[in-house]
């Protein structure tokens, strides 16, 4: 046991290697050579460069992921040039994969510092960081058109007729009543999130506004937009009283805002 602990206390000449090569491709990134010797451990990645900074990512180092947004997702969305992306933009669908791959890693050992890695953890440099990515958008979009249909539909026309002052005649007073109610619940669940939640949802979902923009806008790097958006709709869905069984999804919560925005504006006229 002695033996094996020594072992793997002392870097493999070629893990070494790799690792300096690593520093050298990228200076900024802090990650110590133990780390990424046990991160490593008795494998042999075909881009063991690629694996550092995934590792790195993983560690929750800022500047590791700041190099996976400026230089590998020009590559990704070269992979993903013919790939249907129906309502999503490119940088929609490379938001949401950076938020995905940002997500606690479930079954993985906690870090020195007590939090959990990240889900990029995943990722052992058998093939290019950017192909990894690519596969992992991929699945996103398909994901994203098998939830086109929302089991609310129904309900959010009404809210945002109520919204605009278009309720038609055939409209009910029941349905009259259920988009009133929804509108209030919303607007009360928005106005309770912290200001910069609400300057993302505001600029994103209630403008449109791309999100990289909108992530200048509130002062957050590009590779944190989603995540912070993400953060700001599960405290939405929290704070709302849905439906048994129902679904709130993020064009949903889109057309929720878009309607709470327009009724807000009508009544500040």
């Amino acid at each position: 046991m002695l033996c094996i602990i020594k072992e793997m206390s002392t870097p493999a000449p070629q893990t070494e290697n790799w690792f300096q090569a690593a520093r050298r491709r990228w200076p900024s990134v802090m990650w110590s050579m133990v780390r990424f010797q046990q991160h490593v451990g008795l494998e042999q990645p075909n881009f063991p460069e690629d694996l550092f900074l995934a590792g790195a990512a993983s560690e929750r180092i800022d500047t590791a992921w700041s190099i996976i947004h400026v230089d590998v997702q020009p590559e990704v969305n070269r992979r993903l040039a013919r790939v249907a992306l129906g309502r999503l933009s490119r940088e929609d669908l490379w938001q949401e994969t950076i938020t995905k791959l940002m997500l606690d890693a479930d079954k993985a050992p906690p870090l020195p510092d007590g939090r959990m890695p990240t889900r990029i953890r995943g990722y052992r440099g058998l093939a290019a960081i950017a192909a990894y990515l690519a596969v992992t958008a991929r699945r996103i979009a398909v994901d994203h058109f098998r939830k086109q249909r929302l089991p609310m539909e129904g309900c959010m026309t009404h809210i945002l007729d109520a919204a605009d002052n278009r309720v038609q005649n055939s409209h009910t007073t029941e349905s009259q009543e259920v988009a009133r109610r929804f509108s209030q619940e919303f607007a009360s669940a928005f106005m309770s999130l912290p200001n910069r939640q609400q300057a993302l949802l505001a600029l994103v979902y209630g403008r449109a506004m791309p999100k990289g923009e909108a992530g200048k806008a509130v002062g957050l790097p590009a590779y944190g937009v989603t995540r912070e958006l993400a953060a700001a709709i599960h405290s939405l869905k929290d704070r709302l009283e849905m439906p048994e069984n129902s679904i709130l999804s993020v064009e949903a919560i889109s057309i929720w805002l878009r309607g709470w925005t327009q009724s807000h504006s009508d009544e500040m006229k």
